[in-house]
């Protein structure tokens, strides 16, 4: 048995003007009074959440190894996508709360296999499905006026302290593969590879919200079975060991609206497709190939790397090709990353796709994205296009992240798609060269070129590189570090602009 209690307190506050929808109490001509909903403008906005989670759950309770079926009870907030106690300038700074109720959940977690026979090279076939079904039930809670105000939402289109009668289903899939082993080999001796893995994300439908939201309808026949959906994405990923560098994802924004309003319409739209592909002289597909056209097997060299070139390789690959903030990329040396020498060449492709589902009715603004990098424009022309190209998607100018609660104008992004490219090879035992970049499929032109020169030196290690944005402006640097401490350096830098606050 397994008790949990959790605390989260997150405190946001922003100096700028921001706009919100608010509803006020308006007296009309017969002497009542109507609830009008307006747009008001605040200089500065702040909101804090503290919210409190607590659960009880009994582990693989039943059918440990088969099913493995758990219960658990929860007391949940009644507003799952608000914190418990809540406090904002629309509540004057008062801290308002909303209630908990207990949830009542059985989830199931098995593994199905079904085998199947091979064929050619492959001597059998796995295929496991790892569902996960869970199913929850909740009685009706309460959420205040006052609740709702402060952040920023309405009664008379809020569904979410209905009872909940929740199914969800997620599911993995593996298909994977046992090769035939050699002839002089044991017959069971054959090496085994995930041919495929599919992963979906996991999906929830609550039938009391469908019964709900036909109730209020005046049309309740046009109302249609999908509206039982409270998951509001959906994606879906696919990997293989074939091509380790593989990956393959895309997420779909299922409904036009929230799913906690009676007013959210199913309308999937994609917003995000991505892939990437990781190859190099020791992949398994390209040594094979290598091997079948009479190529000679490849040996790589001994690692050049240190513990910090490798936690720095790391971090690019998480982040990818321009993950690093611009304002570091692009200082007097910028953040060039060591080169392997002597295992190889090396290439990565990367193809992201995202765009923004467009908003329906006037509460929503156009970002210009010039406009939005122009700060950069004087201060680091390469940082400029290197934000142009990322579709002024810079860290920490989200503009719909710096908006604090609910009711504000949604900032609308142009849609961006990308192709990065980023290989590296050796000219020689001991020197490598790389070289990156991206272009931008939509405006149909490059993002700024990195060519990069290595050369080991014993106990030191010579860099030359090279950076051109699409304006010409070019940064050229030169050092020579000791692996055992880079920071110790002899640098050498030229640039074809300067930095105002370095201007005589």
């Amino acid at each position: 048995m397994t008790f949990r209690n959790s605390f989260r307190l997150n405190d946001q506050s922003n100096t700028f003007l921001q706009q919100k929808t608010v509803e006020e109490l308006v007296p009309n001509a017969g002497g009542g009074i109507d609830t009008v909903r307006s747009v008001r403008f605040f200089n500065g906005f702040t909101q804090t959440d503290l919210d409190w989670q607590t659960s009880l759950e009994i582990p693989a309770a039943f059918g440990r190894g088969t099913w493995n079926l758990t219960p658990s009870i929860q007391f949940v907030n009644t507003d799952g996508g608000s914190a418990f106690w809540v406090r904002s300038t629309l509540s004057g700074g008062r801290w308002v709360n909303q209630s908990k109720r207990p949830q009542f959940s059985l989830s199931a977690s098995p593994t199905i296999f079904g085998f199947f026979r091979g064929f050619g090279p492959i001597a059998r076939i796995r295929h496991q499905l790892s569902p996960t079904l869970s199913w929850s039930l909740a009685p009706a809670g309460t959420v205040s006026d006052d609740f709702l105000a402060a952040t920023g939402r309405f009664r008379a289109d809020f569904i979410g302290a209905q009872p909940q009668n929740i199914v969800s289903l997620g599911l993995q899939q593996n298909i994977e593969v046992k090769l035939r082993a050699p002839a002089d080999s044991e017959p069971d001796a054959g090496r085994k590879v995930k041919a495929l893995t599919i992963g979906t994300d996991p999906i929830a439908y609550d039938f009391i919200r469908l019964r709900t939201i036909r109730q209020r309808s005046a049309n309740p026949s046009q109302i249609s079975a999908l509206q039982g959906l409270t998951s509001d994405r959906w994606g879906v990923t696919l990997r293989s060991d074939f091509l380790p560098g593989f990956d393959f994802g895309t997420r779909w924004s299922l409904f036009q609206g929230s799913t906690v309003s009676d007013t959210a319409v199913f309308k999937p739209f994609r917003e995000e497709v991505r892939m990437s592909l990781q190859l190099d002289r020791q992949t398994g597909v390209i040594d094979w190939l290598i091997r079948k056209l009479g190529g000679a097997p490849f040996t790589p060299a001994a690692s050049n790397l240190t513990a910090a070139d490798s936690m720095q390789l790391r971090n690019r690959e998480n982040q990818g090709m321009f993950g690093t903030p611009i304002s570091q990329q692009n200082q007097i040396r910028p953040a060039y990353s060591v080169i392997p020498s002597g295992q190889g060449w090396r290439l990565s492709l990367n193809y992201t796709e995202n765009r923004q589902r467009p908003p329906v009715g006037t509460n929503f603004l156009l970002v210009d994205v010039e406009a939005r990098c122009a700060f950069l424009r004087q201060l680091d022309p390469i940082g400029f296009q290197n934000c142009i190209a990322s579709n002024g998607n810079l860290p920490g100018f989200d503009n719909n992240a710096n908006q604090i609660g609910l009711g504000s104008p949604i900032f609308v992004n142009p849609p961006l798609r990308t192709m990065a490219v980023q290989t590296s090879f050796n000219l020689t035992p001991k020197w490598a060269a790389s070289w990156s970049t991206s272009y931008d499929i939509g405006r149909g032109q490059f993002a700024a070129q990195q060519v990069s020169l290595q050369r080991e030196l014993h106990d030191w290690r010579l860099s030359m590189n090279f950076t051109q944005a699409p304006n010409g402006n070019f940064l050229f640097s030169f050092f020579v570090a000791l692996k055992a401490s880079p920071d110790i350096r002899l640098p050498y830098d030229q640039q074809t602009f300067r930095r105002p606050d370095t201007a005589r």
